[in-house]
């Protein structure tokens, strides 16, 4: 994956990763792993997450879809501050020219409950404390925990190569006072070697504390809204897919929007399919 943004904008944001994940053979445990870099102007993070699921069955068997599962995912990331860009960093002592980094371990646990064509997913990121920011001998940010809610569901007529998948995410940031909706809706073709899919998301941040002063001295909320439509197409264990994101706030940085190109590969897939649409975990 790597999603590049603020075209036209020098050292914009840009992330690359590799993602990985295998059922461990007929049990019912599996793992998986993510490997990225991600940088934005003088900053940088490079990181690892791993990934260990549990799913309880509780269907008699894998015909159809009724499924509990577990997850845990510690991670580790290396930060960087790279001072030593900077055109005249000797006019200011807390600078000293030379890149910073440091490390921090943190981790998500989740739960997600498939039945049939429904799902509900559950996730805590970040449930742990890190060092935060210290400014006048206080410590800001040290919990930067999100809880994420997750449901939806996959409708197709009976014989139908085309299905229909709305979708809602809630995201919840307790220290930083901040709740994000997503309003999700995606379509898919079935074809003889895969499927052609695409959609829209409305993303709308629904509160916080951040004021700004605009160009009048007005006081305004600093809120976040952006729309994203996404294509793609799967050929047998091949896939490819491309999304363009557009800011429609008031604080636009960039009119040229954000562009990701995805490309993956599956092997070692199962054979048995579930009996429903959920395309999700029929892979």
């Amino acid at each position: 994956l790597h999603r590049q943004q603020w075209f036209g904008v020098k050292d914009s944001p840009n992330l690359s990763a590799i993602n990985y994940n295998t059922r461990l053979g007929d049990l019912k445990s599996a793992i998986g792993g993510i490997l990225y870099s991600d940088s934005n102007g003088y900053f940088s993070t490079n990181g690892i997450n791993l990934t260990y699921a549990y799913h309880l069955l509780f269907s008699r068997n894998e015909l159809d879809l009724n499924m509990l599962s577990f997850a845990v995912r510690p991670s580790f990331s290396q930060f960087n501050h790279d001072q030593s860009r900077f055109v005249d960093s000797s006019s200011d002592p807390s600078l000293n020219g030379s890149l910073l980094s440091y490390t921090s371990f943190n981790t998500d646990v989740g739960l997600s409950y498939n039945f049939y064509d429904y799902y509900i997913h559950l996730t805590a990121k970040n449930i742990l404390k890190n060092k935060g920011f210290n400014v006048d001998n206080k410590l800001y940010y040290q919990d930067v925990t999100s809880y994420l809610i997750n449901i939806g569901g996959v409708f197709s007529r009976f014989g139908s190569d085309w299905s229909f998948e709305p979708s809602f995410l809630f995201v919840n940031r307790p220290s930083f006072k901040q709740n994000i909706l997503d309003t999700n809706f995606k379509t898919y073709k079935d074809f003889s070697n895969g499927s052609f899919w695409g959609g829209l998301s409305y993303r709308k941040e629904l509160g916080n504390d951040d004021f700004f002063l605009d160009e009048n001295l007005s006081l305004k909320t600093d809120l976040f809204d952006s729309i994203t439509s996404f294509i793609g197409v799967n050929y047998n264990n091949y896939s490819i897919s491309y999304s363009y994101s557009v800011q429609v706030d008031s604080n636009i940085v960039s009119n040229t929007g954000y562009h990701q190109i995805t490309l993956g590969m599956n092997f070692n897939c199962r054979k048995v399919k579930y009996e429903c649409n959920c395309p999700s975990v029929n892979k």
